[in-house]
């Protein structure tokens, strides 16, 4: 039985975005690759924030009218 406790183990399974991109910046010391990564991941995260926040003012009713 083989011991893969390092990043990712084991066979990469658990290799997520953010390790990923951990490893690109301080391990193989590749920081604009992770830079630009960090940069997309901030993008993704405001788009989903803008639609929650528009979003949201539906999942609330009051009873007296279209109080907001």
């Amino acid at each position: 039985m083989s011991d893969n406790t390092g990043p990712g183990a084991p066979m990469n399974s658990l290799m997520f975005y953010n390790l990923y991109m951990y490893l690109k910046a301080f391990k193989v010391f590749d920081m604009g690759y992770a830079m630009a990564m960090a940069w997309f991941l901030f993008l993704i995260v405001i788009i989903i924030t803008i639609i929650n926040m528009t979003v949201s003012k539906y999942w609330v009713h009051y009873e007296g009218g279209d109080q907001r």
